[in-house]
């Protein structure tokens, strides 16, 4: 997965297993953003991405957060079924793993600056709030179902 000696959390990737094995439920996905979160923030992955990039590292690997992708994915598929809708693309559930990913890797570097500019304190609880709106968020539009044309 990747290369050139970055290797993602051991205990990240057995969240990601864990959250397959019971589903993608609320709880468990807030306790799986908060380690991504760690993984970003208290173990600088966040400053290490941003430094990689700006010396022009571009990654190889593919397929990190797969396992997440399959669980919100899976969590969708029951409701989807009582409520007679179709069912869901894989593809929703992709963006929402990347923007929660995007918006998780930023928050270390510019989380509190960006909370400031739109006139909240920018500390601790203030991100903590975010991240749980974020999750929130992506949840509901999740949980409306896909209403986007195309996707897989």
């Amino acid at each position: 997965m990747w290369r050139a000696g970055i290797a993602p959390d051991g205990l990240l990737q057995e969240r990601f297993q864990a959250l397959r094995a019971v589903g993608a439920r609320d709880e468990a996905l807030v306790r799986v953003t908060e380690r991504i979160a760690e993984t970003y923030s208290v173990k600088g992955h966040s400053r290490l991405a941003l430094w990689l990039a700006l010396a022009g590292w571009k990654p190889t690997g593919s397929g990190l957060f797969e396992l997440l992708v399959e669980a919100v994915h899976a969590q969708r598929l029951p409701a989807a079924r009582a409520g007679g809708g179709r069912r869901p693309r894989r593809l929703e559930a992709r963006h929402a793993v990347a923007s929660l990913n995007v918006a998780l890797a930023a928050e270390p570097l510019f989380g509190p600056g960006f909370l400031r500019s739109v006139g909240l304190e920018g500390d601790a609880a203030d991100q903590d709030r975010f991240r749980r709106w974020l999750i929130e968020r992506l949840a509901r539009l999740l949980g409306d179902g896909d209403r986007e044309a195309g996707g897989a």
